[in-house]
Formats: C-alpha cells, sequence, structure tokens
C-alpha cells in the first residue's frame, strides 16, 4: 500500500483525534494518542528517505579488481581513466559489490572485458553498455570460451550482430 503521507497540520489532526477518540476511556485512549504521535514523529522520516539519492560506487577503491585476473593483461586502473571507471561503476552498480568482488566471478571477467579489451570502449553512460554487459556476463556464465558456435561474440561487432542475439 506504500507508506503514508507527511502530516502536514498536525494540529488539525490532534483535534479530530482527541474528537474521535473522546468517548474512549483508559488505556484504548492513550494508545490511539500515542500512535497519533508516532505517525507525526515518523512522517518526516519517510519523506527524506524518497528523496536520498544513492551515492555513486568509489571504484578508485576496487582499481586493481581485475589484476587478480591477470596482472599482465589488466593493470589497475589509472583515476585519470575516466571511461573505464564509468564502465565499472556500472557494471557494480547493476552487479552489486559483492558479486563483482569475488575472484572468479563472470561478472568481474565481464566487466574486465568491457573496460580492457573490448574494441567498442563504451562508457557506463552509454546506453548500449549495459546490453553489452549482460551478453558478455552471459558469455561467461555458460562457458562461452567452449561453445561451439559462438561467432561474432566478445568482438568488436555491434552486440546485435552477434550470433543468436535479437535486438
Amino acid at each position: 500500500l506504500g507508506r503514508p503521507k507527511p502530516i502536514s497540520n498536525w494540529r488539525r489532526v490532534a483535534r479530530e483525534t482527541a474528537t474521535m477518540t473522546a468517548p474512549l476511556q483508559g488505556r484504548y485512549r492513550g494508545l490511539t494518542v500515542l500512535a497519533v504521535v508516532l505517525a507525526f514523529l515518523a512522517a518526516p522520516t519517510w519523506s527524506a528517505t524518497k528523496k536520498q539519492k544513492k551515492k555513486p560506487i568509489d571504484t578508485t577503491r576496487y582499481a586493481d579488481a581485475c589484476t587478480a585476473l591477470s596482472k599482465a593483461r589488466y593493470p589497475p586502473l589509472k583515476p585519470t581513466d575516466k571511461r573505464r571507471h564509468s564502465a565499472f561503476r556500472a557494471a557494480m552498480e547493476a552487479s552489486g559489490l559483492q558479486n563483482m568482488l569475488l575472484i572468479d566471478s563472470p561478472r568481474l571477467h565481464a566487466a574486465c572485458w568491457m573496460m580492457y579489451d573490448d574494441a567498442s570502449k563504451l562508457p557506463g553512460t552509454h546506453r548500449r553498455f549495459l546490453p553489452r554487459y549482460a551478453l558478455a556476463v552471459l558469455y561467461y556464465t555458460t562457458q562461452g570460451p567452449k561453445w561451439n558456435k559462438a561467432e561474432g561474440w566478445m568482438t568488436n561487432s555491434n552486440e546485435c550482430d552477434w550470433r543468436g542475439v535479437k535486438c
């Protein structure tokens, strides 16, 4: 049902509640007033939660994540490499930090491929980045290097041209 809207005119609500609960005596009246007060106190918290934005992931802390796969092939990310940091951030946000930092994770393999080996060199903000990343994750999850028919996969061609992919 969602969260209740914050009470804007709390005095009016308190008066109405007092008249509604007048016939009630003893502990029930106290519980009703307590519920109204608690709702009033919690309302600003509920409205503030909606407006908060997620903080972007600081990828500089994980600059050597791909190095665990191959030190020679994947050097640590340089702080000045904005495109790779953007791609890594988008992959981490899509896959989750915990899933990304597992050593032999298909998600990490796909992210490293997107950052270092993919000739299209898409930044994480590009509209084609996430579909291409998802297909790369699929490739690594299903043992793509061992596929019999992998024409076009993990090449510089558009992902819509990869064998079996329809866009």
